[in-house]
């Protein structure tokens, strides 16, 4: 900008100089033919060589206006010629931004036709600019929308060089929605433009993102609020900045440091926060409310919680991928509860604000276990309230002793005191027999444990499908002298999966179409048959309502009446003219039912329709046959 101001200052002033000069060599010839009076070279020459003092004084006041004339008038015109040059490549750049850019630059007039558009909507939308341009805005507009587009127009039209916020959908050339926000702004009277100018920007990645982020949120919630594990959501975003801070001072064995440290490992833990507690730890510690149970934090704490929380912290400076143990609390009422704990590590310092901690009520098995070592009637009592079987199996020979519920869960009527090895795997269905016993090797082998499902067959004939947890017990010397477990009938649980496998499978195979809407009828799944009928995939219909099948052969008053129906009676059902993705119409037979929660609000619709266009044209043959 120095050297360009430099060069500008320059040039005036030379071109001033030079003018002015010439200006006033003319007006000192003309000056000397006027003395001259006749055209004489004589005269004239003496008046040029030689010239009075009031002519000398003449010509220097003439220099003087001359070149204080020419300045004004060069600077002038370089002012003009400088502006002008800028605004041209102003105008350039603008187009150039405008072309290149990603964003939709639209210019429409009052009436809404667009008068320009810029080519990024091709990227966009899939339109050149030529299809577009001459239409109005509607043509691309999502219908639904049309009214609140024309009051932001309207808006627009009566503010004067003020961007304001605008947010449309717009349809694509595929019939596909878009987000877009921007702004627009007056710019009707300027000469240029003459027009409204709205420019736009792609949102539909980061709406459907956030579309899917809520949702998933949705899930979590149903999953935190309604999970019958204890569940805590935990702030450790403090503690992993501290951790940050101490391995940059050089401190490699958290351990060692926290063991000479212990100030600093009760420090840390006041850092912990409980963001939010579902109902299942309330229950599970005995506490009225969240509040309850948050001001009361500290007494359900034991010896041991310092040291479970060093754990945690040795697992989040080794950045393990999550940390899982047992632990005992007291709940408020004074009881010692024992948990599974299982704390998933993040890998985002982000993620460390909400960490969901499970804690699974373990007490029933530890109390069988603990009741195990220590007599058999404790064990008993143990299994009774825990409803757990056990078993203990000696390798010495090979004989399995099983509580009063192991043994009613394998079919015995009479419980005996002892059963052989081979008698216990005997009631095991024929098929499971050798997944168990290489469980059984892997565990004494490995020093590890069983967690397995297999089927037991009774002798009344009757399957039941169990859940089987053991462990191992090693002698001093390193050899198995006794494995212990239990047993859980876990038949009904596996039904209910398999129904739900099953159900989903009736889904997606039955002939009839079937879609679920969210309780603004907005359809968040169909089924395959579905699809065939109405030419609508699930990405097609998803977030839409069952008005894109609409025929327009049904009054308003049909749908207010069938509305009306399911909201008195909770289903409707009857035949209906539809519309396909293709345009054909069709007749289908359509059952509508409410879904309702708990608490009897309305949280999702079911519609079940199949095709009856075939049943219809049969009878016609039939009838025209008789």
């Amino acid at each position: 900008m120095i050297s360009i101001k430099k060069d500008s200052n320059t040039s005036i002033i030379l071109s001033g100089v030079i003018w002015a000069l010439a200006s006033t060599a003319v007006f000192w010839c003309f000056s000397a033919l006027f003395d001259a009076w006749f055209f004489t070279p004589a005269p004239i020459l003496n008046h040029l060589l030689s010239p009075s003092a009031d002519s000398l004084l003449t010509l220097a006041l003439f220099a003087v206006f001359a070149l204080v004339l020419s300045f004004a008038l060069h600077g002038q015109l370089f002012r003009s010629t400088h502006y002008y040059k800028n605004l041209l490549e102003e105008q350039q750049r603008l187009n150039t931004l405008i072309k290149k850019s990603v964003d939709i630059t639209l210019i429409i007039n009052e009436k809404g036709i667009c008068n320009y558009i810029s080519p990024s909507i091709n990227d966009v939308l899939g339109y050149t600019p030529e299809e577009i341009t001459g239409k109005t805005l509607n043509t691309i507009l999502n219908p639904t929308l049309i009214n609140r587009t024309e009051k932001i127009f309207n808006n627009a039209v009566k503010e004067q060089a003020v961007a304001l916020p605008v947010s449309l959908q717009l349809v694509d050339k595929w019939n596909r929605n878009h987000h877009l926000e921007g702004t627009i702004a007056n710019m009707l009277k300027v000469p240029s433009i003459e027009g409204l100018i709205i420019n736009l920007r792609d949102l539909t990645a980061q709406v459907n993102a956030e579309i899917a982020r809520d949702q998933m949120q949705t899930k979590y919630k149903n999953l935190f609020f309604k999970n019958e594990i204890a569940i805590w959501e935990e702030d450790y975003s403090r503690v992993y900045r501290e951790l940050k801070k101490l391995k940059k001072m050089g401190i490699d064995n958290i351990s060692e440091y926290l063991k000479r440290n212990e100030e600093q490992t009760i420090r840390l833990a006041s850092m912990v926060q409980i963001n939010e507690i579902n109902q299942a730890t309330l229950l599970l510690f005995n506490a009225s409310s969240s509040k309850d149970f948050i001001s009361h934090i500290s007494e359900i704490t034991n010896e041991q919680s310092l040291d479970l929380f060093k754990a945690q912290l040795e697992a989040i400076w080794n950045e393990e991928k999550l940390f899982q143990t047992d632990a005992s609390y007291q709940t408020l009422d004074g009881n010692e509860v024992h948990v599974h704990l299982y704390m998933p590590i993040p890998e985002d310092e982000e993620d460390y604000r909400h960490i969901p901690i499970s804690r699974q009520n373990i007490t029933g098995r530890k109390n069988a276990e603990q009741a195990l070592k220590r007599s058999q009637h404790q064990l008993a009592e143990a299994q009774r309230l825990a409803k757990l079987g056990s078993w203990e199996w000696s390798v010495a020979d090979q004989n399995v002793i099983c509580s009063k519920e192991a043994y009613r869960i394998l079919g015995y009527e009479m419980p005996p005191l002892k059963i052989h090895r081979d008698e216990f795997i005997g009631r095991v269905h024929p098929e499971d027999r050798i997944r168990l016993k290489e469980a059984i090797n892997n565990a004494i082998e490995h020093v590890g444990t069983i967690d397995l499902d297999y089927r037991v067959l009774t002798p009344d004939g009757r399957c039941h499908i169990v859940n089987a947890i053991a462990e191992a017990i090693f002698e001093t010397n390193g050899h198995v002298s006794h494995m212990v477990g239990t047993l859980q009938d876990v038949t009904k649980q596996r039904q209910n999966e398999e129904r739900m496998i099953l159900t989903n499978r009736i889904f997606e195979h039955t002939h009839e179409g079937i879609f679920i809407t969210d309780q603004h009828s907005n359809i968040i799944t169909v089924n395959q048959a579905f699809t065939a009928i109405t030419g609508y995939t699930l990405d097609e219909a998803y977030g839409q309502t069952p008005q894109i099948l609409q025929s327009g052969k049904h009054t308003n008053q049909f749908y207010q009446a069938m509305w009306a129906e399911i909201r008195e009676k909770g289903c409707w059902q009857g035949e209906v003219c539809n519309k396909a993705k293709d345009g054909k119409i069709y007749s289908e037979w359509l059952m509508v039912n409410e879904v309702k929660d708990q608490q009897a609000n309305t949280i999702n619709y079911i519609g079940t329709f199949s095709d009856i266009n075939q049943v219809k044209e049969g009878s016609q043959i039939t009838l025209r046959s008789l």
